[in-house]
C-alpha cells in the first residue's frame, strides 16, 4: 500500500532459547485483532516483498502462527500497535540476524517488512547489593546488578550474587518504587508504570533467580516495567529468598 507500517520490531533473547518479539508500529491494519507476525528466511525487503522467503524455524512445527501467539493487535481500532509475544523458533541470534521480520494485514497479505540487525545496547544502570534494612537473619548477601536499556525502554536485567540460601529456586529479584535502601518504608513495593504495563516483577514475568548449592546465582532476564533509563535511575533493587523475605538491597546508579 501507499503507507506501509513504520517503526521498530525488536527481538530480546532469553536464557532458555526463547525470545520476546516487541512491536511499536504505525500504519498497521486498524481492523487487526490477531494479525500474523513472522521471521522469514529471506534476507531482503526489496522487490515488493517477493524475496521474504518462507517461515524461519528449526523443528517439525512452525511456531509462526496466530494460535501460537505470534500476532499483533491494533490499538482500539487505530492503525497503531504496541504488541509483544514470546516465541521459540529453534534459532539463536546468529541464525536470526539478517533474516526478515514480516507483518500482515487482516487478510493475510504482507504489508510490512524489516531486516533483523544486531542492536547496540545503550544506557546502563548498576546496583551494588548489600544487607536489606532491618534484616536480622544470618545471610550476608552481596554482589551486583546491571540493567541495560534498549531504545524502546525494554531492558536486560543481569545479576551476579553470592551469600544466598543454597538452592533457592525461582526466588524474586525486583526493582522497587523507592529510591533509598536506608529504611524498609523507603524501599516500598514493586516499581512499574501501571498505565502502560502490568506488574512483571513476578515469577510469571521472569523476574527470578535460582541459586546453586553454594548460595550463588548469576544470570539475566529481559523485562519492561513501563519506565526507561531516567525513570528507573536511583531506584532500589531488592532480593528476596524463598519465603519472600527481603534480604538485600542496592540502589541503581
Amino acid at each position: 500500500g501507499p503507507h506501509p507500517p513504520v517503526g521498530p520490531a525488536t527481538v530480546r533473547y532469553n536464557s532458555n532459547g526463547s525470545f520476546l518479539v516487541a512491536l511499536t508500529l504505525d500504519n498497521v491494519d486498524s481492523t487487526c485483532s490477531e494479525c500474523l507476525v513472522e521471521i522469514r528466511d529471506g534476507t531482503t525487503c526489496e522487490e515488493g516483498l517477493s524475496g521474504v522467503g518462507t517461515p524461519h524455524y528449526d523443528g517439525a512445527a512452525n511456531p509462526w502462527t496466530t494460535s501460537n501467539g505470534a500476532y499483533y493487535m491494533s490499538a482500539d481500532g487505530a492503525a497503531i500497535t504496541r504488541s509483544a509475544f514470546n516465541v521459540d523458533n529453534g534459532y539463536g541470534p546468529d541464525m536470526n540476524e539478517g533474516k526478515v521480520a514480516v507483518v500482515t494485514d487482516a487478510s493475510g497479505v504482507h504489508i510490512g517488512c524489516g531486516v533483523l540487525m544486531m542492536e547496540e545496547k545503550k544506557k546502563v544502570l548498576r546496583a551494588k547489593m548489600g544487607k536489606y534494612p532491618n534484616y536480622m537473619g544470618d545471610l550476608m548477601v552481596e554482589g551486583g546488578v546491571k540493567v541495560e536499556f534498549y531504545h524502546d525502554d525494554t531492558f536486560s536485567f543481569v545479576y551476579k550474587i553470592k551469600g544466598l540460601p543454597a538452592d533457592c529456586t525461582n526466588c524474586g529479584i525486583h526493582i522497587h518504587q523507592g529510591v533509598s535502601c536506608d529504611t524498609h518504608d523507603e524501599v516500598m513495593g514493586h516499581g512499574w508504570n501501571s498505565l502502560v504495563v502490568r506488574d512483571l516483577w513476578t515469577k510469571a514475568g521472569g523476574a527470578i533467580y535460582s541459586s546453586d548449592g553454594k548460595g550463588e546465582a548469576r544470570g539475566h532476564f529481559n523485562l519492561y516495567n513501563g519506565y526507561g533509563y531516567e525513570e528507573n535511575k536511583g531506584h532500589a533493587v531488592v532480593i528476596h529468598i524463598g519465603d519472600g523475605t527481603r534480604v538485600a538491597c542496592g540502589q541503581l546508579m
